[in-house]
């Protein structure tokens, strides 16, 4: 799950590009028309289509990245084992003090 988190970050920073292009993009919106709604669909189907583009040939080299940033971390399994495990001793506990009230 971190590497997600992380790899949309990463992705967030790379969409920073477009931010000199904001004003060229909203000339070319209104353009088409169609209402705002319309015109906000349109810049959303455009924005993400373009950033998919743009990723696909960086694929291999974005997932190594993500993978070398972010290592294999066995102790948060453990940790992770122990909170389930003491969850379960909780939800015990509560089950077997509704079964004991009257």
């Amino acid at each position: 799950m971190a590497i997600t988190g992380l790899g949309l970050v990463f992705f967030g920073m790379v969409v920073i590009i477009w931010l000199p292009f904001i004003d060229n993009l909203g000339v070319w919106v209104s353009s088409v028309g169609g209402g705002t709604p319309r015109e906000l669909a349109n810049v959303h189907t455009m924005f993400n289509v373009a950033n998919a583009l743009l990723f696909l040939p960086f694929i291999r080299q974005f997932a190594a990245l993500m993978t070398w940033v972010t290592p294999d971390r066995p102790q948060v399994d453990a940790l992770h084992g122990l909170i389930l495990e003491y969850l379960g001793q909780i939800s015990q506990m509560q089950l077997s003090e509704e079964a004991s009230a009257p």
